[in-house]
């Protein structure tokens, strides 16, 4: 049996063979454990748990211990791969590098003319010893830069998102590159994601500096009816004041809303001058003796000039959608289905003249023409109230205006 001097030996020659840390620490262990004379049943065991330590080490090395399987590669040792078409084109004199190690081969007028950024770049003095066609490293992966650079090719693809998760960090790369172009392509393709949870698209682009997607973030905002918050990190950097002057604005629009009553529910003109079936309908309106509409011209042309009244059903539709304006100032409530169809059913139920055979292409025309007014309406305060500040001011944040009742 080696005495304890070999032994020490046999451990300083494996720690030094290996290179691993953790064995040095053991080696230096068992030196002090022999200083302190422990008895030789003692050193034996720790030299025992070293051998042992020593083996675990090499098969973790070597990739065999536990089952732990082939060592993940980083992306600095993941093969370099060339782009698909139209991205592969080998007389091009710029070389986009993504993270995974994807090289978009494009031509240096074309990044220019898309982004000022890389304008900017371009005009630069190159490093001693590169090249033009050095590769520009990105931090984006290639699925993210594959969609901003096919939007400006010809024919370009429309993208498609499956969550706002996906379209976060296409909206993000395209904003610090400064593809202004695709930037509202981009917006409207995230949509129908951002309408789902507004909160958590005003806060992505509070923090990313993104005033197109605030101010289209809280337009959506209006339309929320649930206003608890949920848990996500485009959350956690939103301020206190940020969310107030959002809810400032959605009561401002609520407020502008009420302001122009006069211009949103007064009495409309109908096509070619003849009035809206609700109010010329011999049936529905209880018309006055000397009333147009008593004449003998067809249902269709009747023109109420006397003010006589509004039809019922028509009467409930408009106080309906008051009601819910001074809740949701939003356009969606006056082209809610469920609002339409009940009136329409009414019309249809209790009328046998105009407003059974009009209602519907009538109800098409008008709520068209009031979505527009109230789009509008609430578009004077978003220009007004819905301003970003100084980029040094915590990344922009939207701020207040004089001029909308309200003073920040």
């Amino acid at each position: 049996m080696p005495t304890k001097a070999v032994a020490f030996r046999t451990i300083s020659v494996l720690v030094s063979i290996l290179q691993v840390p953790p064995l040095a620490k053991m080696a230096e262990t068992a030196r002090s454990s022999k200083a302190k004379k422990r008895s030789p049943l003692k050193t034996k065991k720790t030299l025992s748990e070293i051998l042992k330590g020593l083996e675990q080490e090499r098969l973790t090395l070597s990739g065999e211990a536990g089952g732990l399987g082939q060592m993940t590669l980083t992306s600095s040792e993941l093969a370099v791969r060339t782009a698909s078409a139209p991205f592969n084109d080998p007389s091009a004199d710029a070389v986009l590098r993504t993270s995974d190690n994807v090289e978009f081969r494009v031509f240096r007028w074309f990044l220019k003319a898309i982004s000022p950024l890389f304008d900017d770049m371009f005009a630069l003095p190159q490093p001693p010893g590169s090249t033009s066609t050095s590769p520009i490293l990105m931090s984006e992966p290639s699925s993210v830069l594959e969609v901003l650079l096919r939007l400006y090719y010809p024919f370009p693809e429309m993208p498609t998102f499956s969550s706002f998760c996906d379209a976060k960090p296409v909206l993000a790369a395209a904003h610090k590159l400064q593809l202004t172009r695709i930037e509202p392509i981009l917006n409207d393709a995230a949509l129908p994601y951002i309408s789902k949870d507004p909160l958590r698209a005003y806060g992505f682009a509070l923090r990313h500096g993104m005033e197109d997607l605030a101010r289209l973030a809280a337009r959506e905002f209006l339309t929320v009816t649930d206003f608890s918050v949920r848990k996500s990190d485009e959350l956690e950097g939103l301020s206190v004041g940020a969310y107030r002057r959002l809810l400032i604005y959605r009561q401002s629009c609520i407020d502008q809303i009420e302001k122009d009553a006069d211009l949103l529910w007064g009495r409309r003109p109908g096509q070619s001058g003849n009035t809206w079936t609700w109010y010329s309908c011999p049936t529905c309106v209880h018309h006055q003796l000397d009333c147009g509409c008593r004449s003998g011209l067809s249902s269709s042309t009747r023109v109420c000039e006397s003010d006589c009244g509004t039809a019922g059903w028509f009467f409930d539709y408009t106080q309906r959608v008051k009601h819910s304006l001074r809740v949701t100032p939003s356009v969606a409530v006056v082209n809610d289905p469920a609002f339409i169809s009940d009136s329409l059913a009414k019309a249809y139920q209790n009328c046998q003249s105009s407003c059974r055979r009009l209602a519907y292409e009538h109800m098409q025309r008008y709520t068209g023409e009031l979505a527009g007014d109230l789009e509008i309406c609430i578009s004077k305060v978003r220009e007004s109230l819905l301003r970003f500040a100084s980029a040094t001011n915590a990344g922009c944040i939207l701020v207040g205006a004089v001029g909308n009742t309200v003073t920040m």
